[in-house]
């Protein structure tokens, strides 16, 4: 690995490890927790299937969301800013 490509690595990590952004990273992890206790406790259930189903998949998404930006790594963004460039030329 080059030089060009550790720093952006390592300006990566210096950032996470921030003790803003870690109480941001630990908001998220609750928020997350919040929607998984509200699904528990049926707060999605609605008046028809429909109506249920259309409640649990944006339950569903939203923490899908939470989840990949708590785990998210340089890799990824690297791997979805080249998908991204590709998608465009295409």
């Amino acid at each position: 690995m080059s030089e060009n490509q550790q720093k952006p690595r390592d300006e990566f990590d210096e950032w996470k490890s921030h003790p803003i952004t870690e109480r941001f990273f630990n908001y998220l992890r609750l928020v997350e927790a919040s929607a998984k206790e509200d699904w528990a406790r049926e707060q999605f259930v609605g008046t028809s299937m429909e109506e249920m189903a259309l409640r649990n998949a944006k339950a569903l998404g939203g923490v899908s969301v939470l989840r990949q930006m708590t785990h998210v790594d340089m890799e990824a963004i690297i791997e979805a800013e080249k998908e991204a460039r590709e998608q465009i030329r295409n």
